[in-house]
């Protein structure tokens, strides 16, 4: 490559990062409780890009799968239904892709970028992502027929999948929705697009979404736990991949997991027991004598996949698992507790090298407990019992 060539793409890059700084810098002055995301905004953005697309040639240009074209340029892609480019064509989306470039979006975010720094950038009413296993609403702002600004979560459990914002603008008996959605692997920003491709829809129908967002908004089912302050290991901890370990039915398991790989009945005394396998999951079941009333005695999770208590997931640290409990002792094998009441903590280091985590909890009459093995420092097994 030739010197001057080198410098001309540099000097793009710089460009393009100029002109996103500069409209950033009004969304990043706006306080965290104002900072709703505006069509302007968005509009301004993909200006900027155009403007940018404009003074130099795209890598690649095809048909987009839905209906007009697709620009690629090293730092973006645009979006627009006009089969050729030109400064008064209609720009209809904007992706960032690319970890490498200097280019970031109206809010400052990027790819590379974390979930807190994504997080912060928008208006946040949930600051523990409380919830569903599957999803959280972050904020609804206005009322219909007026503009209405959302956020979602969409997620595995603590992994966070999909971020997007959107915007609701009504007029006397239609909406127009656009949004930006960003999506995040290991909670790191992988992706932003800027959708002004606009989804009209009625406001009976723009009603009923906001209406389901808001009924979620008051669901509390899961929660990202925050290790500020740990606690003793509880009641609520005890769910795994979104089974509650106390009141999980085999119909639960086969509704959430699907088709176990391996069911077998097995007497036990006067009664059964059911173990029923999953790639990634073990329960065992406890039944009458005739079969009809269960109860789950083991549930132990061994494969990639499934979150634990706290957010728990394979491959973890013993030092990131204990920052989730509590820890009255800093040394030697009592974490909390007595080591024999629950609740308690326990630490234990076998002769092979491997560690045990071992949490109790008292739930009404019983002890519930928790068996966190570790090996070559990696979480390797979760298992809850009965005591």
């Amino acid at each position: 490559m030739s010197p001057m060539k080198g410098k001309g793409i540099y000097m793009k890059k710089l460009l393009s990062l100029l002109l996103c700084l500069l409209l950033v810098c009004p969304a990043l002055s706006v306080s965290a409780e104002s900072a709703v995301l505006t069509v302007d905004e968005m509009l301004s953005f993909c200006d900027a890009i155009l403007q940018d697309a404009l003074a130099q040639p795209p890598v690649s240009a095809e048909a987009a799968e839905d209906s007009g074209y697709v620009y690629h340029f090293e730092e973006y892609a645009l979006y627009s239904p006009a089969a050729q480019l030109s400064a008064d064509m209609a720009v209809t989306g904007v992706d960032l892709t690319n970890p490498d470039a200097l280019l970031s979006d109206m809010r400052g975010i990027a790819p590379g970028h974390t979930l807190d720094a994504l997080l912060e950038a928008y208006p946040l009413d949930n600051d523990s992502l409380q919830g569903t296993y599957d999803e959280a609403t972050l904020y609804i702002r206005g009322l219909l027929p007026g503009t209405v600004n959302t956020g979602r979560v969409i997620r595995d459990g603590s992994h966070v999948l999909v971020l997007e914002h959107t915007i609701y603008t009504a007029d006397a008996e239609n909406v127009e929705k656009c949004c930006v959605v960003y999506t995040l692997e290991n909670n790191f920003v992988i992706a932003a697009q800027v959708m002004l491709d606009v989804q009209e829809m009625t406001l009976n129908e723009a009603q009923s979404e906001l209406d389901a967002l808001s009924a979620l908004q008051e669901k509390s089912e899961y929660r990202v736990y925050s290790a500020e302050a740990p606690e003793a290991l509880t009641r609520e901890d005890l769910s795994f991949g979104g089974l509650d370990f106390l009141t999980v039915t085999p119909e639960d398991a086969l509704s959430t997991l699907g088709s176990a790989v391996s069911d077998t009945w097995a007497q036990d005394g006067d009664g059964f027991m059911r173990s029923m396998q999953w790639d990634a999951l073990q329960l065992v079941f406890g039944y009458d004598s005739q079969k009809q009333q269960s109860q789950l005695i083991l549930l132990q999770v061994y494969g990639n996949g499934m979150e634990g208590p706290r957010n728990l997931h394979l491959g973890d640290s013993p030092d990131s698992a204990m920052a989730r409990f509590e820890r009255t002792f800093d040394e030697g094998a009592l974490l909390y507790g007595d080591g024999e009441n629950a609740p308690y903590g326990r630490y234990v280091v076998r002769d092979d090298g491997s560690i045990y985590l071992l949490y109790a909890a008292q739930v009404e009459e019983e002890t519930v407990l928790l068996a966190l093995t570790f090996v070559d420092d990696k979480l390797v097994d979760m298992t809850c019992t009965y005591l």
